[in-house]
């Protein structure tokens, strides 16, 4: 006997391809709806800290100009100042009292002239240092404008000195006048610079010291910002090293910031401009709870149609699952014949197929040895029918298979080892009782438009009939 391929059997109670597509449509949507979503937020962030950087920079620009001019300010101030007699011709009677009163006018905390020897003579003081054994001395007198390396007092003030050359009429270097600069003005300065987000902003020296500080600590101490614990300084220090500016991360004492570092050459000293990350996260945080609301909401969501689905599997497994020999139930067959209704390019066979004597069965050992029969009939149906066709349960202890392209003889063979299967088999009932069964089939050709309804009616009337006769065979062996 050919073996035909089941075609019926993977066929049933499936969804079909458009719903697989539906389904998998929508999840997809829904998981690049969230992809999407984390993209545009994480793109959303990014804009915005680049912005915030923009915004940092253009003040830094700005700041640096300003700091700029403040010092040139003060050297155009000391250069006109030169100019005058009362300077130049190095009178100290006449230096004295030209600018004795004028220091504060001038902005300088105080001022004082140096001569070629290395003599400082402090006006606002009228005391003499001698400063020619200082590197400073050699600065002052080899350069035009010379501005030293800022100094700390002992009061904790930091002061930058800017110093011209002083010539004499002879255009002669006969000197230098110095002005001592407090470099919080220069922090009054920034105070007046807006900084996005209450940032922070500080100048720093070549050694990472506080020049300027909104904390007072910091530049009374001398702190350096590398010393300091739980911090993380690379970019400053790379600021310093390549002498340019730098953007990036700096944590400081455990706070992290988002830094913009300005390099300023003409001094090497830092602009450092500081915002603490978790104010611009503050920032986000709306469009963070957006993010977090809409991607619990997806994540629920795609729980609900993987339960649904669930759901859906499992209930068609109890609606087409015959519960006691789970074989196929009267819905799958139902269905089954309902999908194959015009599939006219086969030959449709229904086979129907009961159990003799079930009742008896029922009656004389108890309903738990008809169902245990019942389930040793489905299966030994399933293992002669199944592989090739559609094996169910239309109820009691009627089934039917349902076949593709198989022939008479074919059917007539394997009902008769399904008759072998099933003597076999009654040994495992464990009662006095042979099984047998009772069968018709009916087959609709190739290209017929006989409805499956009454091919099925044929089958069973053909098993009817065929019952008929064992009981009359029975009653005659008996007689």
């Amino acid at each position: 006997m050919r073996k035909n391929q089941n075609r019926l059997q993977v066929r049933r109670l499936k969804l079909k391809p458009l719903d697989y597509f539906m389904l998998i449509g929508a999840t997809v949507s829904i998981i690049m709806l969230l992809v999407g979503l984390s993209t545009y937020m994480e793109n959303a962030k990014t804009s915005q800290l680049n912005l915030i950087q923009e915004v940092m920079t253009n003040e830094a620009h700005n700041l640096k100009i300003q700091f700029e001019d403040l010092l040139d300010e003060k050297v155009e101030l000391l250069q006109a100042l030169v100019t005058y007699p009362e300077i130049y011709e190095m009178d100290e009677e006449k230096q004295k009292e030209f600018i004795r009163y004028r220091s504060d006018e001038f902005g300088f905390s105080h001022m004082f002239i140096m001569n070629k020897n290395g003599q400082g003579y402090y006006i606002d003081e009228d005391v003499h240092r001698d400063q020619s054994g200082e590197k400073f001395f050699y600065d002052v007198m080899y350069k035009e404008v010379f501005i030293a390396e800022p100094f700390y007092t002992e009061t904790g003030d930091v002061f930058t000195t800017i110093c011209v050359s002083i010539y004499n009429k002879n255009n002669e270097k006969v000197g230098a006048l110095c002005g001592a600069l407090r470099l919080d003005n220069i922090q009054k300065l920034i105070a007046d610079n807006e900084m996005v987000l209450d940032g922070k902003c500080f100048i720093l020296d070549k050694e990472g010291k506080y020049l300027t500080s909104d904390r007072t600590v910091d530049v009374t101490y001398q702190v350096s910002v590398f010393d300091k614990e739980d911090s993380e300084t690379s970019l400053i220090q790379k600021a310093l090293t390549e002498e340019k500016d730098q953007k990036g991360i700096v944590t400081i004492e455990g706070i992290e910031y988002q830094s913009n570092v300005t390099y300023l050459e003409e001094f090497n000293w830092l602009i450092v401009q500081s915002i603490p990350t978790s104010e611009i996260v503050a920032r986000f945080s709306t469009l963070n709870i957006l993010q977090n609301s809409l991607s619990i909401s997806i994540f629920i969501l795609i729980c609900c149609i993987v339960r649904i689905i669930y759901r859906w599997y499992k209930n068609v497994n109890k609606i087409y699952m015959d519960t006691l020999t789970k074989c196929n139930s009267r819905a799958a067959c139902l269905d089954l014949i309902d999908n194959i209704e015009k599939k006219y390019n086969h030959r449709i066979t229904f086979l129907y197929m009961d159990l003799n004597r079930f009742k008896y069965v029922n009656d004389t050992f108890g309903h738990d040895k008809g169902d245990e029969l019942l389930c040793v009939f489905s299966k030994a149906i399933e293992e002669t029918f199944g592989e090739i066709g559609f094996v169910g349960r239309m109820g009691g202890d009627e089934f039917i298979s349902i076949l593709e392209d198989v022939s008479d003889a074919d059917i007539e063979a394997m009902w008769s080892k399904l008759e072998a299967l099933l003597v076999e088999r009654s040994a495992l009932l464990d009662i006095p009782y042979v099984i047998t069964s009772s069968y018709g089939y009916a087959s609709r050709e190739k290209n017929e438009k006989e409805t499956l309804e009454s091919l099925m009616t044929k089958a069973d009337t053909k098993m009817y009939e065929y019952k008929a006769l064992y009981r009359k065979t029975v009653e005659d062996s008996n007689s």
